[in-house]
């Protein structure tokens, strides 16, 4: 044999050499790792689980093993558990990922689908000690979720998923899509819901969307004796829910557009009591029919509201400091054919009782009213109105009742303003009454701000404006706006 020749068998023998290799490491990959990991996976599963599937298989990707036809008997969950496909990936310090298709679950009174159940990282150490505590009890239970270590779960998505509670408390949950992007130390954030709905026997509720920031997850004995307590120096929303519909068994319907929460604040008082230092609330269009409203003021309304329904808007926003003894409340109320109207104040020296009102008896909250009344200071107020057809109907049906064109009726009301005019030697108080003659003769809009000089009392306000006007007058720096 030349040396051509010897040189090609070696080169034959290393290619030989090598296929063989590769090929018992593809056998090991394929068969041997298969079958060694599926030993090691089952030997891992608790005694009190029963777990049966099809087909045990790797997938090399993701580093993870794929059960097939999953069913699941757990000894204290008295019902089944059923997967078409689960799929399980080791991510290290005993944290897996998870992801399972077409997941069915049956037990006493309930059944439960959903299309796809995935989470990112679930650590199981923080799941079994959330499991074995609620096998104790259900305060045990959502003490531990309560204390749950940071990231026990991440990026938690379920899509397509239905709940149905069986007779005789039968109920229907259904939504498309929920997630959570992270769970533990107390906090759920970053959660959505989309196309929610609820059927039991009192009516529906649906919700298009629900999105939340961060919500505090409550610790079950402070819930019980004070809720507000979990709350406070915690981080919440913001909050939105929008598309709401709802319907009573009676067929009524009430439907609300969005309802947006912007981080409250929640402190403690000088006691420790907590309040509420600052919220926001902004809810958007709430459409419910008239027959829900007593008859005596639907009866008033009919007047000027067409069609048997209301569509509202309303905004609140209040702060409070226990501190400084101010509260400051501002609502903004709307009706889309009618008006939008904002009342506004700034209160001082609020009696400390205020702040305290969680943890109030009946008698000491009957009582505090009349603190407020005889101790509370009005720093400002403010009132802005915007018409958007209230006003004109209002003098529309008042110079028909009287028998008086409308024009004639506004002539009316502006001498019965100027004949107030008359009564005051304040140029501020005849300006004022100037803009509110403007308004009358065509109305847009108008603001009104009151500035006591110093901040009176509140009795004390009420009694100038019952005994004394002029006095009254000339204690408030009143400014009216019309038509800017």
């Amino acid at each position: 044999m030349n040396k051509k020749g010897v040189v090609m068998k070696k080169l034959h023998m290393s290619i030989l050499a090598f296929l063989i290799i590769v090929a018992l490491g593809l056998g090991y990959i394929f068969f041997i790792l298969p079958e060694q990991m599926e030993k090691d996976f089952i030997a891992k599963v608790p005694d009190s689980v029963k777990l049966d599937y099809e087909k045990f298989s790797l997938d090399y990707i993701k580093q993870g093993a794929i059960l097939s036809n999953v069913e699941i008997k757990i000894n204290d969950f008295n019902g089944v558990i059923k997967a078409n496909e689960i799929n399980l990936q080791d991510l290290g310090d005993e944290n897996i990922g998870l992801s399972i298709k077409l997941l069915d679950v049956s037990s006493d009174g309930i059944e439960y689908h959903a299309n796809q159940f995935d989470v990112d990282s679930l650590s199981m150490p923080g799941l079994l000690l959330i499991s074995n505590e609620f096998k104790k009890d259900i305060i045990s239970g959502l003490q531990a979720l309560k204390k749950a270590k940071p990231k026990t779960v991440e990026m938690m998505k379920i899509n397509d998923s239905r709940l149905r509670v069986l007779p005789p408390d039968e109920r229907k949950i259904n939504f498309s899509n929920f997630s959570v992007g992270e769970f533990g130390n107390g906090m759920i954030k970053d959660a959505s819901l989309d196309s929610f709905s609820l059927n039991d026997d009192s009516g529906e509720i649906k919700i298009g969307v629900l999105s939340i920031g961060s919500l505090p997850i409550p610790d079950p004995m402070e819930m019980q004796n004070d809720p507000l307590s979990l709350l406070v120096g915690n981080e919440i929303g913001p909050i939105k829910i929008m598309n709401v519909e709802g319907t009573s068994d009676q067929g009524i319907a009430a439907k609300i557009s969005q309802i947006t929460l912007t981080k409250p604040k929640i402190v403690l008082s000088n006691k420790k009591i907590p309040y509420l230092a600052d919220i926001k609330l902004d809810v958007q269009k709430v459409d419910f029919p008239l027959q829900v409203i007593p008859r005596g003021v639907r009866r008033v309304l009919r007047e000027y509201i067409e069609g048997d329904s209301l569509s509202v808007n309303l905004a609140l926003n209040v702060q409070a400091n226990h501190s400084e003894k101010t509260f400051s409340p501002e609502i903004t109320l709307g009706e889309e054919k009618n008006a939008n109207l904002t009342l506004g104040a700034s209160l001082q020296n609020i009696p400390d009782e205020f702040f305290d009102l969680a943890k109030l008896s009946s008698l000491d909250r009957n009582q505090l009213l009349g603190k407020i009344q005889n101790s509370a200071k009005l720093g400002e107020a403010t009132i802005s109105y915007n018409e958007k057809g209230l006003a004109n109907k209002f003098i529309n049906i008042q110079a028909k009742k009287t028998g008086l064109s409308v024009n004639k009726f506004k002539d009316q009301m502006i001498v019965e303003v100027e004949s107030e005019s008359l009564k005051s030697n304040s140029e501020k108080f005849k300006m004022n009454i100037a803009q509110l003659i403007e308004f009358i003769k065509q109305p847009k809009n108008l603001n009104i701000k009151a500035k006591p000089e110093p901040p009176l009392k509140i009795s004390e306000l009420v009694r100038l404006a019952i005994m004394d006007r002029e006095l009254l007058n000339k204690s408030i720096d009143l400014n009216v706006i019309a038509n800017k």
